[in-house]
């Protein structure tokens, strides 16, 4: 724990040092501000093209949730890669600290302040409310997606240039669980080698008050067998 205590400081003032990162972690907060305004574009739609967006309210609502916790990762991510980049990695590797204890911290964080960030920004969103209690659920599945975003960009991008294409990546990536909204079950099961397509299944199911501690469990196993994979790799570009 004083290993932890000792890096969140320091992962803090690397943070506010760079702008851009600073920025990010506003952006969860920023983006709950723009889809406040769905109601608004609702209204223009149906005076100008007579289609109304409120049938899909539960999937642009369940889209913030999908994206807000990766921010976190995405955080998260860049500063493994600066570490790298700066022998931080190789470093640690030759002191006492078990590199486990450095790697559960790495996806420890991202883990937590995806959660946190997301069941704060949510309420900002406002046209589809959740129970307090749903919230808490499908944000915690939710903030799975955190550690995927940092470790997904620790494996496979190069350096923190490269980061940003991979965050493009990710983001066409995060595309398959709002294209699993049009498709039926099992096909749309697919979509569920996406972390973030289980959080907002169990959105859609809260929206309409139906029971979704299946995907809630599914989402645990399927999220530790990719992570399981992404931190092998990882470790491997590390050896």
């Amino acid at each position: 724990m004083s290993f932890y205590r000792s890096l969140a400081p320091i992962d803090l003032q690397n943070i506010r040092r760079d702008p851009l990162l600073a920025w990010i972690g506003i952006l969860p907060f920023v983006l709950a501000l723009a889809y406040r305004l769905v109601p608004l574009l609702r209204e223009a739609l149906l005076v100008r093209f007579a289609f109304d967006l409120q049938p899909y309210y539960p999937l642009i609502a369940s889209s913030f949730v999908g994206a807000a916790p990766g921010i976190a990762g995405m955080i998260a991510g860049f500063l493994l890669l600066d570490e790298r980049d700066d022998g931080v990695l190789t470093a640690i590797a030759v002191t006492p600290v078990a590199p486990a204890a450095y790697v559960t911290y790495r996806i420890a964080g991202p883990l937590l302040v995806g959660f946190v960030t997301t069941v704060a920004a949510y309420p900002i969103v406002g046209f589809v409310p959740l129970a307090f209690p749903d919230l808490l659920a499908i944000s915690a599945v939710a903030a799975l997606s955190a550690p995927f975003t940092a470790l997904f960009l620790a494996a496979f991008a190069q350096n923190k240039v490269s980061g940003f294409a991979m965050v493009k990546v990710l983001n066409l990536i995060g595309l398959a669980p709002v294209a699993a909204w049009f498709v039926a079950e099992p096909q749309q099961w697919i979509a569920g080698i996406v972390p973030s397509y289980w959080a907002m299944k169990m959105f859609w199911l809260a929206s309409e008050e139906r029971p979704y501690g299946a995907y809630a469990l599914a989402a645990i196993v399927v999220s530790a067998a990719i992570l399981a994979a992404l931190l092998s790799l990882f470790r491997r570009r590390q050896g």
